[in-house]
């Protein structure tokens, strides 16, 4: 992307039982970044870079949607109140779940709540966790993730040990505090963390890499915080919808 941006990475069709298709980022995306036919939704469109200022910029979501929830809430300026929203919904366990079979054949459907206090609290929540995923988080700089062990750093031999959460990436080398669910976890159907390791067999890491995987694995772990903070909203949410006609 040229220009700052926020986007949307869907999947309209999922083989998976469970939905995992649903990323954000801030760049280009490759085309099969889900494992698939991946869609990018950017979150603003800009006009031809002229003027002094250069390119202008318009909110990408439905005019006529958006006007609805100013409407609704007595509030402007929402466009990326309501992208966030949006990250966070489809990032609630529940509501996987309960559309499992919908969100397999179709774009996902967002339930809007008619309650400004709790769109505001789903969009912060959303707004973490855009924040882990793009790694630029404060609360990412502590990751709890520790590299340990004294060698050249060479990922040669990886191995995962899950009873006490030890990510060996040679003999004497490791990194402590990777969960199984962390160690397992999934976007599409690729796993973020097996995938950025494996991707670097044979290869000395780097100070920069070692903190980049601890911020990726305690990224992963405060979603699963996050998820379950959606959670606990989502009966609320549920029972106070906004009905469009």
């Amino acid at each position: 992307m040229r220009n700052e941006n926020l986007s949307l990475i869907l999947k309209k069709r999922n083989t998976e039982s469970e939905y995992k298709s649903a990323f954000v980022t801030n760049n280009v995306a490759d085309l099969n970044f889900l494992g698939g036919q991946s869609y990018v939704f950017p979150l603003w469109i800009y006009e031809a870079e002229v003027g002094l200022f250069g390119a202008s910029k318009k909110s990408n979501i439905n005019l006529k949607f958006e006007k609805l929830l100013e409407t609704t809430y007595k509030q402007k300026n929402l466009t990326e109140s309501i992208f966030y929203y949006i990250y966070a919904f489809l990032n609630c366990s529940i509501y996987r779940e309960t559309f499992a079979e919908q969100l397999q054949i179709d774009y996902p459907k967002i339930p809007f709540t008619n309650n400004f206090d709790l769109f505001k609290k789903v969009s912060e929540i959303g707004k973490s966790l855009t924040e882990f995923h793009l790694l630029t988080s404060k609360d990412l700089s502590s990751p709890f993730i520790k590299y340990n062990g004294k060698g050249n750093s060479k990922v040669t031999d990886i191995n995962y040990i899950e009873a006490s959460g030890e990510l060996y990436i040679n003999e004497n080398q490791f990194f402590s505090g990777v969960s199984k669910e962390i160690w397992e976890f999934e976007v599409g159907k690729n796993k973020p963390v097996q995938r950025w390791i494996k991707n670097l067999k044979d290869k000395e890491l780097d100070l920069n890499q070692t903190i980049e995987f601890s911020k990726i694995c305690y990224a992963i772990g405060l979603t699963f915080d996050k998820q379950k903070e959606i959670d606990k909203l989502y009966e609320q949410i549920m029972t106070n919808l906004i009905i469009i006609e």
